[in-house]
């Protein structure tokens, strides 16, 4: 019962439709970028420079396809003027759709009552993640790998030491991997926090709202309750 109620509430969510359309291309796009930096090894800033351009495109198309389809479904963003506007209309109406979702999957598995949703919060409580942080130590290790690596390319055996004219496009080139690696990922993290207005991980929005709903029980009572807005609604979100 909560396995599906967790699975039919994921899927609307606005950061899962951003990390399945983003993941596939940016990927694709990293390892395309990364191909050509080791190629074309004096270019690499500049295929490094284009690579941001895509990846800020890729985003910028999801927003406009987004922005289109909310267009024909909320009135509300149909009436607002100016991208802000817009954007903001949009996600107050996707945040209400997402509660709208949730009461008519709580009340289509029989969690009705403020007791249920005590039950089912405390369920989904308990199996939040465990939040890891990198550690400073982690972080230099890492570093220390990475210049390792690097050292050993440019060690030249022919003179007993480091070669600096291989040093430095060695460096240059580990450089430019690693942003090129790390720049879709924190363009994502970005995204995803900024498109669910300040919540940073999917994991804990669906406990944020049935703390909401158990909060404002009386509010959502009569709807958890209502067989005819669970039809109605069921019928809405197959269309969306």
């Amino acid at each position: 019962m909560f396995s599906e109620i967790e699975k039919e509430y994921k899927k609307g969510l606005q950061q899962k439709r951003f990390i399945a359309y983003y993941w596939p291309c940016a990927a694709l796009v990293a390892v395309i970028t990364i191909i050509f930096a080791l190629i074309f090894e004096s270019l690499h800033w500049i295929i490094y420079g284009c690579a941001v351009v895509v990846f800020l495109v890729l985003v910028a198309v999801f927003f406009v396809w987004e922005l289109h389809n909310a267009k024909h479904t909320f009135q509300s963003v149909r009436d607002s003027k100016g991208i802000i506007s817009k954007l903001d209309a949009y996600f107050a109406a996707d945040d209400e759709k997402r509660l709208n979702n949730l009461i008519s999957d709580l009340a289509s598995n029989n969690i009705r009552t403020k007791d249920d949703l005590k039950l089912a919060l405390d369920y989904f409580q308990s199996r939040l993640p465990i939040v890891t942080r990198v550690g400073l130590v982690s972080w230099v290790l890492t570093a220390v790998i990475m210049l390792s690596s690097v050292i050993i390319v440019a060690y030249d055996e022919a003179i007993g030491t480091i070669n600096i004219r291989h040093l430095i496009p060695a460096f240059g080139s580990a450089v430019v991997v690693a942003l090129i690696i790390l720049t879709p990922i924190i363009i994502a993290k970005i995204i995803s926090v900024s498109i669910s207005n300040s919540r940073s991980k999917v994991d804990t929005i669906l406990v944020e709202d049935l703390a909401y709903i158990y909060v404002h029980f009386d509010q959502y009572q009569s709807q958890l309750n209502s067989s005819s807005f669970n039809r109605r609604h069921s019928n809405n979100r197959a269309t969306i």
